[in-house]
């Protein structure tokens, strides 16, 4: 009895070391569904709702990591390899295309990600951790952010190029299509 009392607080534990750790981390089923991820994972990644991640997302299926062409080796991970993904670079605008992220003056983020094997206690690997090292966003410029809003709050007036310009702090040349 004391030993499963002993067993249930380190699950505590374990649980509460796995929120507070600093890095972005993921848990995923052998299937490459996530089932578990930190806070700091939903900050980095800019994830709107985490319970609409968890269960759902899958790394195996995600588009991006088939078009830059890792998900074979990321699958290494259930022969019991850790892999060692380095300068994963994703567009955000395509992470916002096919899951549900904040809008984020953002234009790349280049990480690296370190997948390792969760072996269960017959042996079998059931699940596998992703621990993400984010080493640069790439941010877009404040003011043709700034734009951007402007352009999505005004559309249904008049186009005026002077007048936005204003708004944000540009040359009016900005927007201005070249012919």
């Amino acid at each position: 009895m004391a030993e499963c009392a002993q067993r249930n607080g380190m699950q505590e534990w374990l649980t509460k070391l796995f929120e507070a750790f600093p890095y972005p981390l993921q848990i995923f089923s052998s299937d490459g569904t996530s089932r578990m991820i930190n806070d700091a994972a939903v900050e980095m990644i800019g994830i709107v709702n985490k319970e609409d991640h968890v269960g759902n997302y899958n790394v195996f299926e995600d588009p991006l990591v088939r078009k830059l062409g890792v998900t074979e080796k990321a699958k290494e991970v259930l022969k019991g390899k850790i892999v060692y993904i380095t300068d994963f670079l994703a567009p955000y605008d395509e992470l916002i295309l096919h899951f549900n992220l904040r809008e984020r003056n953002l234009k790349y983020i280049n990480a690296d990600i370190t997948c390792f094997p969760l072996v269960s206690d017959d042996g079998k690997i059931e699940y596998f951790a992703a621990v993400f090292i984010f080493k640069d966003l790439y941010m877009g410029k404040e003011e043709v952010e700034l734009g951007k809003q402007y352009l999505k709050s005004h559309w249904k007036e008049p186009f005026c190029a002077d007048e936005i310009a204003k708004a944000v702090h540009m040359s009016k040349s900005h927007f201005y299509k070249a012919v």
